[in-house]
């Protein structure tokens, strides 16, 4: 049959299972343990449930499942501590921008990586993956979309490439005619710039909480930051 010896990572620290549990079930992971592939595994999603429940209080932005689960992954890998502190939560939680999450987390452009190369690849799986577009858009609020593929895709999936930049120039020929005193797309941007009076759950932020929380505000325009500046310059 097969069995599992704890390890430690540490000469000095304590000893592990599996996938770095430090118990299975409620006894604490000893030298003279051993343990079954699917006591591991069960072990791991029972560790997961709790660090996810932990990753809540820490991350601000709303995120597709695919981004959850690179984070949830990243955050795992270098433990809880390390990651409260990290530049790459900060990152997330500031809604920055696709090039600056590349340059962090890539494990070509951050050479930290690069010495192991088992790490090397679980950060370049996670990139991938929270970098992939989600079917389901990520809200606050619940929207009860009506047309068959939703404009709020747009923000998730935009890259600045010419032949998005065309597409949307497309819609907005359309719309003028359509709307030629502009009349829904005035409509359109006051409900769109409207700051929400609250955003989130009240039992875990207070009003105050909120409005310096900048990272919980919706995109205020359908055009990215770097790019709304460059055309105001």
């Amino acid at each position: 049959m097969e069995q599992y010896s704890p390890y430690r990572a540490k000469e000095d620290g304590p000893w592990m299972i599996g996938y770095g549990s430090k118990r299975i079930g409620r006894s604490a992971v000893t030298p003279f343990l051993r343990c079954t592939r699917k006591q591991i595994e069960i072990q791991l999603e029972k560790d997961l449930e709790e660090f996810v429940f932990i990753l809540q209080d820490l991350i601000f932005m709303p995120l597709n499942e695919k981004k959850k689960g690179a984070i949830l992954s990243y955050a795992y890998s270098i433990g809880i501590t390390k990651f409260k502190d990290c530049r790459l939560l900060q990152l997330i939680n500031s809604g920055a921008n696709r090039e600056e999450i590349i340059k962090e987390w890539s494990p070509y452009i951050n050479k930290e990586c690069l010495r192991n190369q088992r790490l090397l690849e679980r950060r370049r799986s996670e990139l991938d993956v929270y970098l992939q577009p989600d079917t389901d858009v990520p809200l606050l609020v619940k929207h009860n979309c009506k047309l068959p593929k939703c404009l709020l895709n747009i923000a998730e999936n935009f890259n600045g490439s010419p032949t998005q930049v065309k597409a949307i120039e497309f819609l907005e020929e359309h719309l003028l005619r359509l709307d030629p005193k502009h009349e829904i797309i005035d409509e359109f941007f006051r409900l769109w710039n409207q700051r929400p009076k609250s955003t989130g759950s009240r039992s875990l932020y207070s009003q105050d909480d909120l409005e310096q929380l900048e990272a919980l505000r919706f995109a205020s325009s359908l055009i990215p930051l770097e790019l709304d500046q460059s055309l105001d310059n």
